[in-house]
């Protein structure tokens, strides 16, 4: 996977558009640059989303551009008080001290996410699964705190518990539960996923470097997360194709730019990232060894008849050397006979969203479609290619504006080759419907069940149920 998850709300939280000037008093609180690698770079993500202005943990970045004083130019801090079935997180403002901490620059993200699931029907083993994932991350604002102007510092802690569906029960390329996922499979743990520094220099440029959490790249306004929000199939988290030629966290750089001068229209990203980056350790004694990822990536928001979308293109390339797919399978059961290598492995994808129907296009609510594609080498990356399709809507329902549901299918199209064809590896389908009750908005109860025919020509479709409790600390 890439990076992604911090500039969308780092970026989209600066909003060094029109409304802030890059004097002692800067831009906003979230940084979280998202940097661009296999899932998609960090830009895109928050960027382009439209956020409800109501909502604490994500508020708009916008503010009047005719207030006389620099302080008031700045996009308000989060709000934490309400009640529990007002709030957007579970312990609220703390006795009024998250909010004073906001209004300084300091902000906590705090998730904890549940999943049981199990296969019903068809697939190799019935036998249900429990497990779950935490994150914490912290959000600095360096120009709120009176430090330095444009700088955001961001720290992700993560990790995760219990057994989740996986190919052992499925047979299937793309894990059913994304979630468990992260930050790896070897739970329980709990690590620094992310230390990332970002600055901006200007209004229409900015840099970051550190150890990047890569795994919100390929934003997707109906379509993206690590497995706590909407779809639960890894198909619809990002553009699985992308995978092969980046980590999902590892020491990386890069720049973004803002053509527009504002994150919420139009941004490009660009970055470079270790290849032998793990969650796990910070990637120092191994930095560039095993060959490194480039990537690049460009969102921009639409808005046709009115109505919000985004549209993104990105590419990605690794020089890293790898097993080639395209070979006998013989190649690798007789010893001496000699084992191809593909040197480098590339993929370029794109995706979009768009609301059909807004009722106010300053909302995240409405009813739209979303789709993702891409292609790669086919040599060292045994998907060639992929697509994938669906229906969301978040807040149609009168008096449960904070529900949402998606409706997706996608398509895995798996490389040309003899091995492949021997061990019986073929294209694969599925589709997921899910529907996240927001018991209050801070508890949401997501009911799922997904129909997938697997990779393995010799397994049988299957149907898996599920249900996910995601809870904003």
């Amino acid at each position: 996977m890439s990076t992604h998850r911090m500039i969308r709300n780092t970026v989209a939280g600066a909003n060094y558009a029109s409304h802030t000037p890059l004097d002692g008093t800067l831009a906003r609180r979230r940084c979280r640059i998202a940097f661009a690698a296999s899932m998609a770079l960090l830009a895109s993500t928050a960027l382009g989303e439209t956020q409800p202005a109501q909502n604490p943990s994500k508020p708009t970045a916008t503010a009047p551009a005719t207030e006389a004083k620099p302080e008031a130019a700045l996009p308000p801090a989060p709000n934490y008080s309400g009640d529990i079935w007002e709030r957007f997180t579970l312990t609220g403002d703390w006795g009024g001290s998250r909010n004073e901490l906001a209004k300084k620059g300091i902000t906590f993200d705090m998730y904890l996410t549940q999943v049981s699931q199990g296969v019903v029907d068809g697939g190799l083993d019935k036998e249900w699964q429990y497990g779950g994932r935490e994150n914490v991350t912290l959000h600095l604002d360096l120009g709120r705190m009176g430090l330095i102007p444009g700088g955001f510092l961001t720290l992700e802690g993560e990790g995760n518990y219990g057994e989740f569906v996986g190919a052992h029960q499925t047979g299937t390329v793309l894990p059913a539960n994304s979630n468990l996922l992260f930050p790896d499979t070897d739970g329980p743990q709990l690590y620094l996923s992310q230390l990332m520094y970002m600055q901006f220099v200007s209004h229409y440029f900015g840099f970051f470097i550190g150890k990047i959490d890569a795994t919100s790249g390929d934003a997707n306004l109906f379509a993206h997360s690590k497995g706590d929000r909407q779809f639960l199939n890894t198909a619809f988290a990002f553009n699985p194709i992308i995978s092969v030629a980046a980590p999902a966290y590892a020491l990386g750089a890069g720049i973004v730019i803002l053509p527009t001068g504002n994150p919420h229209e139009f941004i490009i990203t660009a970055s470079v990232m270790d290849m032998e980056g793990q969650s796990s350790n910070s990637g120092f004694d191994t930095v560039f060894e095993g060959g490194t990822s480039f990537t690049t990536e460009a969102r921009y928001t639409t808005h046709f008849f009115n109505l919000t979308g985004h549209q993104l293109v990105g590419g990605m390339y690794s020089d890293r050397l790898y097993t080639s797919v395209d070979q006998n399978l013989r190649n690798f059961i007789i010893p001496g006979l000699p084992i191809q290598k593909a040197s480098g492995s590339w993929a370029v994808y794109y995706n979009f969203d768009q609301y059909l129907y807004q009722p106010d296009p300053k909302e995240d609510r409405g009813l739209g479609i979303f789709g993702r594609f891409g292609i790669s080498d086919g040599d060292a990356n045994p998907v060639h290619y992929f697509g994938s399709l669906g229906v969301s809507g978040k807040g149609l329902i009168p008096n449960r504006k904070h529900d949402q549901f998606g409706v997706g299918y996608f398509r895995l199209f798996a490389s040309d080759s003899p091995a492949l064809d021997t061990l019986g590896f073929r294209d694969s389908q599925g589709f997921e419907a899910y529907y996240e009750i927001a018991i209050t908005p801070s508890i949401l109860l997501t009911p799922d069940i997904q129909v997938i025919q697997p990779s393995q020509k010799s397994i049988d479709t299957q149907t898996v149920l599920g249900v996910r409790l995601t809870v904003k600390i």
